[in-house]
């Protein structure tokens, strides 16, 4: 029988090689992404054991290149609890590319979250439909993200995957794959400070005839009032 211990050091160190082996595999650039997330919520039932509650958030995301800002995405609308493994999002997103010559864009975007719990293992599923107002089409966007609950309760390290479907060109455009650690003070239930640290890489053929992907590291702070 294994240690119990020999379980984390094998999930760490996948973690780890997935992180680093595009560095070893691609020649890309290199970028850095922040993310700031506030939100607040509120039971919407009297009954404890409920887990229906309703609550606004607003949220951005900055991109960085050795030249600077490149990118701005911010985000503001409302979540929802429906039950204790199924969430939803509602809300308007509005991106920018400082200096790109690109116009703005406007988004209406609909997340279905579906929440699994095997053991220690904390997995979601995210379906989201992007409405790309000023672009005139439609984004499939899939992720799948499983985070190990450690023995600590303020550490948990985490590896997520996604792809988006663009359908005025009906097929898959983008990919990504992140690896990292999520911190938060010692009791997840109470806690309201969530920071991920992590390293991703992001592969795009957008207008392209080929793929040209860009490693990225990030940091994610969320607060829940």
């Amino acid at each position: 029988m294994r240690p119990p211990w020999s379980w984390a050091h094998t999930f760490i160190f996948t973690l780890v090689a997935i992180a680093t082996f595009p560095f070893a595999a691609y020649a890309e650039p290199l970028e850095a992404r922040t993310y700031l997330d506030i939100g607040a919520s509120w039971p919407l039932a009297s009954d404890r054991a409920s887990a229906l509650r309703l609550g606004p958030f607003v949220r951005e995301e900055s991109r960085f290149r050795e030249v600077g800002l490149t990118y701005v995405k911010a985000f503001a609308g409302a979540r929802m609890g429906l039950l204790p493994w199924l969430r939803a999002a509602v809300y308007y997103a509005h991106m920018d590319s400082p200096g790109s010559g690109r116009q703005q864009a406007h988004l209406a975007v609909l997340d279905v979250f579906v929440d699994f719990h095997f053991g220690s293992f904390v997995m979601f599923d995210k379906n989201g439909l992007e409405g790309h107002i000023t672009d005139d089409f439609f984004r499939y966007r899939n992720a799948f993200e499983t985070r190990w609950e450690s023995p600590l309760g303020w550490l948990a390290p985490f590896a997520r995957g996604e792809l988006r479907v663009d359908s005025d060109a009906g097929r898959v455009n983008l990919l990504d794959a992140w690896a990292g650690l999520l911190f938060r003070l010692p009791n997840p239930q109470s806690s309201p400070l969530f920071l991920r640290l992590f390293y991703g890489y992001e592969t795009n053929r957008r207008g392209r005839s080929e793929w040209a992907g860009v490693n990225f590291l990030g940091l994610d702070l969320a607060a829940r009032i």
